[in-house]
């Protein structure tokens, strides 16, 4: 068993005025020789975007991109011509494939846009360009898949074999997450509360990867929320 903590005091941060970034990973001018990404999981951003603010029309292609607002509402417009808003509660998966031109924005005169940005390298070169999103009901106590390469519980997929799952625990709660493919390595990310996992106590954006960890014991200290990505250790060559 490998574990690599990642504590969100020591993540990198951008701040542009109209955006303030925080990043688990090497983006932008951030680098640290031992962040460079947890196996085929490249990005992991929390964003805070300005009312009325935004990416402006800019290129991606070959990775998966997954959006997960915390607070305010996204508008994603591009060159397909799919065109949506989504709030808390859902989630957006783009994949750029060979490519695909969009921006996001906060449609917002008022409200803070606040939301988890998520890049992960695909198992194919120059595949279809897409855009799906889906509204996620969370069950207390319960893992809520997410994303499955085989769309399982009508989740939303990418192309790679990644599996994304949200987490709603009360207080006291023990809960486990076992892996879907034994031979994958786990990254674990607080998103609110406190738990205790692999004797290790994390707070809010402390996250952990775990490799040859295929059960994974989680006691919540406080009502909690929890991200979790499943992940390919080996890179996938784009």
């Amino acid at each position: 068993m490998k574990k690599t903590i990642y504590r969100a005091e020591n993540r990198g941060f951008t701040n542009l005025n109209w955006l303030k970034s925080y990043h688990t990973f090497n983006f932008a001018n951030y680098y640290e020789e031992d962040r460079s990404g947890f196996g085929n999981l490249m990005v992991l951003n929390v964003d805070s975007v300005q009312p009325g603010a935004g990416y402006g029309t800019h290129q991606h292609d070959n990775v998966e991109i997954i959006s997960i607002p915390l607070l305010g509402k996204i508008a994603h417009k591009d060159d397909f011509g799919n065109e949506s808003t989504i709030c808390r509660g859902e989630v957006q998966v783009i994949s750029a494939g060979r490519g695909m031109t969009h921006s996001e924005f906060n449609p917002s005169p008022t409200d803070l846009l606040h939301f988890l940005e998520i890049w992960i390298l695909p198992n194919r070169v120059d595949g279809d360009p897409r855009h799906q999103v889906k509204r996620f009901t969370s069950r207390k106590d319960k893992w809520a898949p997410v994303i499955h390469p085989q769309q399982k519980d009508e989740t939303l997929s990418i192309y790679q074999d990644a599996c994304l799952c949200l987490g709603k625990f009360d207080r006291n709660v023990m809960t486990e997450y076992q892996q879907d493919h034994p031979y994958h390595g786990t990254f674990l990310m607080v998103l609110g509360g406190k738990i205790e996992v692999m004797e290790e106590q994390l707070h809010p954006y402390d996250a952990i990867g775990l490799e040859e960890t295929p059960s994974i014991q989680i006691n919540c200290l406080e009502e909690s929320q929890i991200l979790v990505i499943e992940i390919p250790m080996r890179k996938a060559e784009t």
